[in-house]
């Protein structure tokens, strides 16, 4: 994804990008204009996840031209922050500073060791979102953080709630991309496993399409209307099920 893709997904629920190192983007939802500490959170999960979304679409097409596919973390805190112009009289820049914004980007680092955990959350964030978050976590308990003095608690999101059969991410990502235009074959490259099963990932979310038709709108940012690409889908088991 380039930084025009992440910026325009930042700003499609609110937030924007403050900064852009060489292999990260600081995005800030909440300032400059104040909003409550549950709306910057939901905020930044919503963005989280549609870059999640959107990464996959791009490494989808990476893997049909032949390229590596690429990873992205995203690490998401919630608290309270230093905002204004710093600088000279010759050039300002408007930045975000303080401890808050040190452990978001300590937490994304955490990505990179946390297998299946492409998006990370604090327990500040997860007390922002409020009991009723209706999301799917995986709680690694407290993490041992760079330049802290006490570990952090992070929970890795895995999707939204209630799915009775709790799909697994990659199940959900092969709907989504089905949804998109991409043949079983294609998902099968990305996803980096035989054609037989992605075709039964479809077939699996295609027997739940209720519940995940609602995550792939609700999550993934998918239109409703491409949900009838899944809907039409008739299921094939795969080579291994059909000789056994």
């Amino acid at each position: 994804m380039c930084s025009s893709d992440l910026n325009g997904v930042i700003r499609e629920v609110g937030g924007f990008v403050n900064k852009f190192g060489g292999d990260s983007t600081m995005a800030v939802f909440g300032a400059p204009v104040s909003l409550p500490a549950a709306e910057s959170a939901r905020r930044a999960l919503r963005a989280a996840l549609l870059i999640r979304a959107r990464l996959a679409e791009f490494n989808a097409r990476r893997a049909a031209a032949g390229q590596q596919p690429i990873a992205i973390g995203v690490g998401i805190n919630t608290g309270e922050v230093i905002t204004g112009n710093v600088g000279s009289a010759e050039r300002f820049e408007y930045t975000v500073i303080g401890d808050t914004v040190n452990v978001a980007a300590r937490v994304q680092a955490l990505t990179a060791q946390l297998p299946g955990s492409s998006v990370l959350i604090t327990e500040p964030t997860l007390k922002c979102l409020g009991p009723q978050h209706g999301l799917r976590l995986v709680d690694h308990g407290a993490m041992a953080l760079k330049g802290k003095a006490k570990p952090v608690r992070v929970y890795g999101v895995v999707g939204l709630q209630p799915l009775q059969r709790q799909l697994p991410y990659e199940t959900l990502e092969a709907a989504y991309l089905f949804c998109r235009g991409f043949s079983p074959e294609q998902i099968a490259l990305t996803q980096r496993v035989a054609a037989g099963v992605a075709a039964d990932r479809l077939a699996s979310a295609q027997a739940d399409l209720a519940e995940v038709g609602h995550e792939l709108v609700t999550a993934f940012g998918l239109e409703p209307a491409a949900l009838e690409a899944l809907r039409d889908r008739t299921p094939k088991a795969s080579p291994e099920l059909e000789a056994a």
